[in-house]
């Protein structure tokens, strides 16, 4: 089982080209099945998050199950915090689902084995926020695969925290390129 984690870093830092994408910061031999983890700093794994804003702690990815965990912990000094709202501070639901977009993003590109490049959302179907996330707690954003054809992958995410359900989230990313987009269709669909 092909397992790959992600830490986005509070700071960019310039890259050696040994830090690409497909390459491995870090390998750990955990199970007969050559499982490792794959770390890479914010914006060579996620190209719209923009240091110095951190979006996500760490995603954690398993390609052969098409499932991907992020974490997010809330920090009361968090700038996004700020106004929203004074004196009841609440993580914004747009932050809870763009855990999720980015978790679904680190996915699809380890599922397939050309490499997608900045792949967007497409479209949203649903998003429900069922409770608040408050300084001092972390968001954890379960996301399945769910389809991927036409250079496009859909995807169904939840959002807990401390076991409790939060978020609640259905959406689509497409591939940027067309190139990207054929490539992703032919080489991901045969898995599923």
């Amino acid at each position: 089982m092909k397992v790959s984690s992600f830490r986005c870093t509070q700071k960019a830092t310039p890259r050696a080209k040994s830090h690409s994408i497909g390459s491995h910061t870090s390998t750990e031999s955990e199970d007969a099945k050559a499982r490792f983890r794959r770390r890479a700093r914010c914006g060579a794994l996620l190209a719209h998050c923009d240091a110095p804003m951190k979006w996500v702690d760490e995603i954690v990815v398993d390609a052969a199950g098409g499932r991907a965990e992020a974490s997010l912990y809330v920090s009361a000094d968090a700038a996004y915090l700020a106004d929203h709202f004074p004196g009841w501070p609440t993580l914004p639901g747009l932050l809870m689902l763009e855990t999720a977009v980015q978790a679904a993003a680190a996915l699809w590109q380890a599922d397939c084995t050309w490499p997608i490049s900045d792949p967007w959302m497409d479209r949203l179907e649903e998003l429900k926020i069922t409770r608040r996330v408050v300084p001092s707690e972390t968001l954890i954003v379960l996301v399945q695969l769910k389809a991927v054809e036409e250079g496009t992958a859909s995807f169904a995410a939840r959002g807990l925290v401390a076991g409790e359900s939060c978020m609640r989230a259905r959406f689509r990313l497409r591939a940027a390129s067309a190139m990207d987009a054929a490539l992703a269709t032919c080489r991901c669909s045969t898995r599923r």
